[in-house]
């Protein structure tokens, strides 16, 4: 019986040591969890997209940061929990580190009284590798292009009746004809494409879908959001689109090209054939990848 009471006893201290790691586990996985959501929800609001859930004790001085710190709190961290939460716009990064302090239960007979968990959590920026809900031009691969220029699409440069225009399904009808076009031009293909996918051109001009699409596509967004801007706006304004980047090399018109990457355009309007926009960057519908070319269409993942 002695011999029994005195492994009882081991057995017990083994078994609160069990409930103590148990439990430090526990806080540190919700805590990563929270970072990590925070992480993401900052990137997501780098580039000049308005943040309007904001928690009031966050008090940073962009959206992205703010975005984080609101994520955060809402995930069950505390404010005081927080040591840093750095948004990197150069590298297109967020990270989100946090730290908690956890009570010991059965590990005090010892004279420990808390543990210290502690999670960082890092999200980047990466170029889209497919894309949903994109616009039916494809911009040339080999035009370059910088944040904020002032560009025009649909102005030619593939060949002879060549627009640059994508004969992309629309929505209802799965046709390919002037409709679609519009319909297109005004709420984003139904359609999934995908880095290296080839687009078949749209000959012809189309003043008057492009006309009645940019025009639904901008009175979308001015309602949606009255005073948003190219580099000011909400995150979901119908003028941010993303429009595939393709390959025009060796089109004469009628012809299949690669798409080679995702852009992310402000539609502002259109003159005749001409779509008027500003080179953005946002973070868009789609899914990420290491590969192809980073034309301003990003998604955020986890790095860390």
């Amino acid at each position: 019986m002695v011999i029994l009471a005195l492994a009882m006893v081991g057995v017990v201290g083994i078994a609160a040591l069990g409930i103590d790691v148990f439990y430090i586990y526990w806080n540190k996985n919700r805590l990563q969890s929270a970072t990590d959501a925070a992480a993401l929800a900052g990137a997501t609001y780098l580039n000049g997209v308005t943040f309007a859930g904001k928690n009031v004790s966050c008090i940073y001085s962009t959206d992205a940061q703010n975005a984080a710190c609101s994520y955060a709190l809402d995930n069950g961290v505390l404010l005081s929990e927080l040591t840093s939460v750095v948004a990197n716009i150069s590298n297109q990064s967020m990270t989100v580190s946090a730290s908690r302090k956890v009570s010991a239960l059965f590990a005090r007979v010892v004279g420990i009284q808390n543990f210290t968990v502690s999670a960082t959590s890092v999200a980047v920026l990466l170029g889209l590798a497919s894309a949903s809900g994109v616009a039916p031009i494809g911009l040339d691969a080999g035009t370059p292009y910088t944040y904020g220029q002032s560009i025009v699409m649909h102005d030619g440069g593939c060949g002879p009746g060549c627009w640059q225009g994508l004969a992309l399904q629309s929505l209802d009808s799965g046709n390919t004809g002037g409709s679609a076009f519009e319909q297109n031009m005004a709420i984003g293909c139904s359609c999934t494409i995908n880095l290296g996918d080839s687009v078949t051109t749209k000959p012809g001009a189309t003043v008057g879908p492009i006309s009645q699409g940019v025009s639904q596509r901008v009175a979308a967004g001015v309602a949606f959001d009255p005073s948003g801007t190219w580099s000011l706006h909400t995150l979901n304004d119908a003028r941010a689109v993303v429009v595939p980047v393709v390959n025009w090399n060796g089109c004469n018109g009628r012809c299949t090209a690669p798409v080679t990457g995702f852009a992310e355009v402000w539609i502002s309007g259109s003159k005749g054939s001409d779509v008027n926009a500003v080179f953005i960057r946002q973070v868009a519908p789609g899914n990420p990848g290491s590969s192809g070319t980073n034309m301003g269409a990003v998604h955020a993942q986890l790095t860390q």
